[in-house]
């Protein structure tokens, strides 16, 4: 079903391991936790969000009930305490520990009772509340069920960026541009990574129908220590047939043992309509020139890798790339374009602050600043003598603030008056 279906772990494989952990866990409840209580007890429902704990601590004692008929009375106390250590607490980050105690005598399990100097009740007075219920709902509705494949290794947080170009044939080809984190890589003189990411893509349909599933590997390139700081990168190109889709891209880093899965949704364009068309735009940095030429392929251009965390350090130009696929031949067979390029704030605490920016390398006129001075926009005319054209610039960021930008390019093609226009999200970092 669809709920388990946006959970798979590992969306390439035909099963669905989400699915089956659950059956699993559900069995387990049922076997474990069933005692005294239907279907099963407090235990039960943690492990079947989160799975059975790193570490369990058990207490099995006799403890004083008071004074009775009989002298003072005792009862068996049966105690369990749970340690997770892939989950954190959102108030403190600290790993989960959960308490369950019996109740009344019985071999039903559940959050021990509330009762002054043993656990402050209210989370919104006084200290942190610290009893076992508030800590789990305060875990559950942060993350509310969690399955960590661990023959997979450690789960880790990677980028990605797809960019729609066109292929040979007319064909949609989605490269997919991968960042892991590279502190802790050993590199060649030529900055080669001798370890390879395994890389995967997955495209749901309407009802999470598998439209396409494709894997491959390619080796890890560190473009520029001094740009993207502490990112190797791979790119996985697929071809894709047009439409809308639910998207699922995994990374798996055998050689540290990370592991991580992405959902977003994506669309992908259809080359083959008529008319001016054009590809999304690729967010690049320059290779060194003591570096030499990455061992995969991609098409953001020459001497140009791609960056898919897309953050640049101020003052670092930022490339970027596209095409133009479809533009129409005058009378002396040649094309004739303009190039739109407009770089805005996002963020609303930017508002006010006055934008300046310049392209390298090219010759343009800047159309000036709008009343806000929130967008700057710049353009010039190409020409040549194909219908298509690739086109690559660099944004001087020098006076640019730290913050999140937005990059947009409309191409027109000025002998049928036609325009496209792609947009492109970075963000400067201090």
């Amino acid at each position: 079903c669809d709920f388990f279906e946006m959970r798979d772990p590992i969306p390439l494989t035909p099963e669905n391991e989400r699915l089956i952990e659950h059956y699993a866990r559900v069995t387990y409840a049922r076997r474990a936790f069933a005692r005294d209580k239907f279907p099963w007890d407090r235990r039960g429902d943690i492990v079947i969000r989160y799975g059975l704990p790193d570490y369990v601590h058990q207490d099995r004692r006799l403890v004083e009930i008071g004074d009775t008929a009989h002298g003072r009375g005792q009862q068996p106390h049966w105690g369990e305490d749970w340690l997770y250590l892939h989950l954190q607490d959102p108030d403190d980050n600290d790993p989960v520990m959960l308490t369950f105690g019996n109740v009344m005598s019985s071999r039903r399990y559940d959050y021990p009772p509330i009762f002054p100097g043993n656990y402050n009740p209210d989370p919104q007075y006084g200290t942190r509340a610290t009893h076992p219920y508030y800590i789990s709902q305060r875990v559950i509705d942060e993350t509310p069920e969690q399955h960590v494949p661990r023959e997979m290794g450690l789960p880790f947080d990677f980028a990605y960026d797809p960019v729609a170009f066109r292929g040979e044939d007319g064909s949609t080809r989605l490269e997919i541009a991968y960042g892991v984190p590279g502190e802790y890589r050993v590199t060649d003189d030529a900055g080669m990574i001798d370890q390879a990411l395994d890389m995967g893509v997955v495209l749901y349909g309407d009802s999470w129908t598998r439209v396409l599933a494709d894997s491959s590997w390619s080796p890890l390139f560190r473009p520029s220590e001094e740009e993207i700081p502490g990112l190797a990168v791979a790119v996985q190109d697929v071809e894709v047939p047009p439409g809308d889709y639910l998207m699922a891209v995994q990374a798996h880093d055998r050689f540290n043992r990370w592991y991580g899965v992405q959902r977003d949704s994506v669309s992908i364009p259809d080359f083959t309509t008529p008319g001016l068309h054009m590809s999304g735009i690729r967010l690049a940095t320059r290779v060194p020139p003591e570096v030499e030429d990455p061992d995969m392929e991609m098409r953001a251009g020459e001497r140009l890798a791609p960056n898919p965390a897309k953050q640049y350090p101020q003052g670092a130009p930022v490339y970027f790339y596209l095409e133009v696929y479809d533009l129409a031949l005058g009378n002396s067979d040649q094309s004739r374009y303009q190039i739109d390029i407009a770089v805005s704030n996002v963020e609303p605490s930017m508002k006010g602050r006055r934008l300046i920016w310049r392209l390298l390398s090219e010759v343009e006129r800047i159309l000036g600043y709008p009343a806000d001075q929130q967008t700057v926009t710049m353009v010039f005319e190409q020409s040549g003598q194909e219908t298509d054209a690739a086109w690559s610039s660099a944004i001087s960021t020098d006076q640019l603030r730290a913050g999140i930008y937005k990059l947009s390019v409309a191409v027109t093609d000025l002998i049928r008056q036609e325009t496209v226009m792609q947009t492109q999200v970075f963000e400067m970092v201090r």
